[in-house]
C-alpha cells in the first residue's frame, strides 16, 4: 500500500520534507508539517521523514474510487469491509479505516503500543497474556 514511487503526490511530499538551509527549507518543511495536520496525521509522533511518504498514502487514497478503496481494503486487512449507508458515507468509513491503518503502520512501535494501550487496554493485555509474551507489532497494527 505504500508503493507511490513515481507518483507526484510523493514526490512532492518528501521534496517538502527535506529541510534545507534557510528560509526555503522552512517554508517546505512547514507546508508539509500544515497538510499533514490538515489531515489529522501525528506528524510530532511520527517526524517529517516518515510523515511525507504517509501523507502522499493518504492524499492518494483520497483520490480513489469506492470499487478501488474496496479492492485496498480486501489486500490490506482480513477485517469484515465496513457496511451501511450511501455509498459516499461507504467510502468515507473506508478512507478513514485506510488512513488509520497506515498511520498504524508509521508510527515508531512505542507510539504505536502506546495508542494500543488508550484505545484497547483490554486487547492488548488479554492477547499478551493468551500469548505469554507482550505482541509484536503486526500483533499490535491487527
Amino acid at each position: 500500500a505504500f508503493e507511490v514511487e513515481g507518483e507526484p503526490a510523493a514526490a512532492e511530499a518528501v521534496e517538502e520534507s527535506t529541510v534545507a538551509a534557510g528560509p526555503e527549507g522552512s517554508k517546505r518543511a512547514g507546508g508539509l508539517r500544515k497538510r499533514c495536520e490538515q489531515l489529522g496525521l501525528p506528524i510530532d509522533k511520527l517526524g517529517t521523514f516518515a510523515a511525507a511518504p504517509l501523507l502522499a498514502e493518504c492524499e492518494r487514497l483520497l483520490n480513489l474510487s469506492l470499487p478501488e478503496l474496496q479492492m485496498e481494503w480486501r489486500q490490506s486487512c482480513a477485517c469484515e469491509e465496513p457496511q451501511g449507508g450511501d455509498l459516499v458515507e461507504r467510502k468515507d468509513q473506508l478512507i478513514e479505516r485506510l488512513k488509520q491503518l497506515a498511520i498504524w503502520r508509521a508510527l515508531p512501535t512505542s507510539e504505536l503500543q502506546d495508542q494500543c494501550r488508550c484505545c484497547a487496554a483490554d486487547l492488548a493485555a488479554n492477547g499478551a497474556q493468551r500469548a505469554g509474551r507482550a505482541l509484536d507489532r503486526d500483533e499490535l497494527v491487527e
